[in-house]
């Protein structure tokens, strides 16, 4: 009797606004979802807000979103919410009276809710397959690398705790949040980073930012973390592509990267 191995179960998870998406799509179903096919049974999701229009003075955007950029993720399961149902599902007002991080009179602040509330209603569609991996992907991203060898390397420990991470832009105290190769309980750590937010604030003393969360989510849950080179560049609602520069975390930051990781390893034996 042959005895066939298991497929893995890969989840792709796409989530917020897909500004651009009918330009993005292709190279991500080119060097994400290809890849993901060709070694194991994938399921992708996604959870967009519905709007038509994008106006931010932080990015310099002030434009339609078409049809189209919706459209391109018909194809797989999701859904679409209000942006307004983040004041239903967060406590914006104390939220915001504990500071503005990125001093821009709350803007930004404000756009983390955006994305955090669709990550996590992403993550309970994803988890209900039950996966081995789960790939948590901007679809308002330009992805210039093939995920072919990150999928590999992550299922090789598909049942540990582990989020792979990008390598660059460390430079706030936290971690890159763009995209992440995530296994074990760091699934649950990456896509429900939102449920942190309260203990956050308590514990931090500080406004809220995005990159310290996923990092204060992580370290709390004891998932380790491991970082690659693949980059990724934001494109804007009118198709323009940021420029911008992947320098890896290097010095400081390093060295407190890699003893937060050894306490992990020592706090997981006992």
């Amino acid at each position: 009797m042959v005895i066939h191995a298991r497929r893995p179960k890969i989840g792709i998870v796409f989530y917020g606004i897909p500004r651009s998406g009918r330009i993005a799509f292709p190279i991500i179903s080119e060097k994400i979802i290809a890849p993901a096919l060709a070694v194991g049974d994938v399921a992708v999701r996604y959870h967009f807000f519905n709007q038509s229009k994008v106006v931010s003075a932080t990015s310099g955007e002030n434009g339609e979103i078409p049809v189209a950029d919706y459209e391109v993720f018909r194809a797989f399961k999701g859904e679409l919410s209000d942006p307004g149902i983040i004041y239903n599902r967060f406590d914006v007002g104390r939220i915001l009276s504990c500071g503005d991080a990125w001093a821009d009179g709350n803007v930004s602040t404000c756009n983390l809710l955006k994305q955090l509330f669709p990550l996590e209603c992403v993550t309970n569609q994803i988890l209900e397959c039950e996966p081995d991996l789960v790939i948590f992907a901007r679809p308002d991203l330009v992805y210039h690398d093939c995920f072919a060898q990150l999928i590999l390397k992550a299922l090789q420990n598909s049942r540990e705790a582990v989020a792979r991470i990008p390598s660059w832009q460390w430079a706030t105290g936290g971690y890159n949040d763009r995209f992440a190769l995530c296994t074990g309980r760091a699934i649950r750590a990456y896509g429900y980073r939102s449920k942190m937010i309260t203990s956050y604030l308590i514990e931090k003393e500080e406004p809220l930012h995005s990159e310290r969360l996923l990092r204060y989510s992580l370290d709390h849950s004891l998932s380790f973390v491991r970082h690659f080179s693949a980059a990724a560049s934001r494109i804007r609602v009118d198709g323009r592509v940021v420029n911008e520069r992947f320098a890896p975390v290097n010095g400081t930051r390093a060295v407190k990267y890699w003893i937060r990781e050894a306490c992990k390893s020592v706090l997981s034996r006992l």
